[in-house]
């Protein structure tokens, strides 16, 4: 009889350790799930997305020369204007924060009207390359457009409303980082 009262008290322990056990994991689940939704937010306010992707907003997504690197960073382009600029500018708040000595506070504005993005550099003492080529006015940005901000920021423009297949690849090579840093090369070269 004492060895059965004895398996009812472990049964009960056990039974107990194990509830416990499934509200520390409740509980650990709720906070994950707590901590996601703060990352995601913090993510949305920087304009960077990793939980969800619409394929049918512009963006801009960065190129690297590390080709895993490469189309980390996702920004989508707003209907209205986007303000890119210094991480941590105290003039205003920019839409995409940029770090990097070249980086000026309020480096450029990017424009989505009417399905269309056109890009106008704010500092003239701060270059902006659309294609290798160095912009001094506002230009129409088209689909697999290559942007460089601050000398080392490099950008594949996205429109899907303007995708087409045939315009990623030139003569079967991609447009990818090393593509753009050729243009910019060719161009100053050319000068």
């Amino acid at each position: 009889m004492q060895e059965i009262l004895d398996l009812l008290k472990a049964l009960k322990e056990k039974k107990l350790y194990f509830e416990n056990q499934q509200r520390d994991w409740q509980l650990k689940l709720q906070l994950a799930e707590q901590r996601v939704r703060e990352e995601a937010s913090a993510l949305k306010h920087t304009r960077v997305t990793a939980t969800s992707v619409n394929s049918k907003l512009s963006n801009l997504v960065n190129l690297n020369e590390d080709p895993q690197l490469s189309e980390i960073s996702l920004y989508f382009l707003k209907e209205g204007e986007t303000k890119v600029g210094r991480q941590g500018a105290s003039q205003q708040q920019c839409d995409i924060q940029l770090s990097g000595a070249l980086v000026s506070d309020y480096y450029c504005l990017l424009v989505h009207k009417d399905n269309q993005v056109v890009i106008t550099p704010i500092d003239k003492e701060a270059p902006t390359f659309v294609n290798g080529e160095q912009i001094v006015d506002s230009m129409t940005l088209n689909h697999v457009d290559r942007v460089i901000i601050g000398g080392d920021h490099y950008f594949r423009f996205n429109h899907p409303a303007d995708d087409d297949p045939s315009k990623r690849k030139s003569s079967g090579i991609p447009k990818d980082f090393l593509f753009a840093k050729a243009e910019i090369e060719k161009a100053q070269n050319d000068r």
